[in-house]
């Protein structure tokens, strides 16, 4: 029988009305929730040990992402709790409030993959966040994970292929390319999540700063732009790959210009 999977919710208390609502339909969903406002009853004298226990037990933290959140000692301090626990991995940034990604997130999550999950798309925003919970278990046990090799600035691709994020610029078999900097911010994300689907909306989000479909198009161009720089065959793309759908994109996993197969 699998291990349950249990959540802790790191939220801005002013969020408190929508994190409240998606602790009552995580638990529909059969997943076991700390909140604060449930976990820790009036009289309890050691909050942060309380808080710290809460995380320990849990098999993932929801970062509830808004302005505030982003702001809150107190948040912060709950997820470098995490990372101290070991974490870092299992750390899921919901977007629940905010108009740009940039201001609902702490320092060093800019470029962490997000679910968003504001308004309108709450309902797909927490059937992804349900669906991701129920794969992270076993999937992140068997999954080979991806080595991002970095040395300062320098990011590598795969073999021979280097990316200078402070210069905007790659370095493919010692032959130094220039990159725009919205090539280099798409490719700094794209590394960042090396081996993961990041979608149009959220390369859109870290290339300009806010989320919109309507550019989404741009996006496309870009990529294109990346691929005749950096892939042999930028028609055969086998370093910036396309997700099924054309949902968004994912630097490959693999460290080498070797197929996988």
């Amino acid at each position: 029988m699998a291990d349950p999977v249990r959540v802790f919710i790191s939220y801005s208390s002013k969020d408190r009305p929508i994190v409240k609502r998606l602790m009552e339909d995580l638990k529909q969903a059969g997943v076991e929730v700390w909140f604060d406002h449930e976990k820790l009853k009036p009289g309890t004298r050691n909050w942060t040990a309380a808080v710290r226990s809460g995380i320990e037990q849990a098999t993932d933290v929801v970062y509830a992402a808004s302005p505030d959140a982003a702001d809150s000692e107190y948040v912060g301090h709950e997820l470098a709790i995490a990372r101290d626990d070991g974490k870092e991995d299992h750390i899921l940034p919901l977007w629940i409030r905010g108009e740009k990604w940039s201001r609902c997130v702490p320092f060093g999550y800019y470029y962490a993959q997000y679910i968003d999950a504001r308004d309108a798309a709450y309902a797909s925003g927490l059937k992804e966040l349900i669906n991701a919970l129920d794969i992270l278990p076993n999937a992140r046990k068997a999954a080979k994970v991806p080595v991002i090799v970095q040395i300062n600035n320098l990011v590598q691709i795969v073999s021979g292929i280097w990316f200078d994020s402070a210069r905007n610029q790659v370095s493919v078999n010692g032959r130094n390319v220039r990159l725009t900097p919205t090539e280099s911010r798409i490719l700094q994300v794209l590394a960042a999540n090396r081996g993961q689907v990041c979608t149009l909306n959220q390369i859109v989000s870290h290339a300009w700063g806010y989320g919109d479909e309507s550019d989404s198009y741009l996006i496309k161009a870009h990529i294109r732009h990346l691929r005749e720089k950096i892939e042999k065959e930028p028609s055969k793309p086998r370093y910036i790959i396309t997700a099924p759908g054309e949902v968004g994109y994912m630097l490959s996993p693999y460290d080498s210009a070797i197929d996988p197969d």
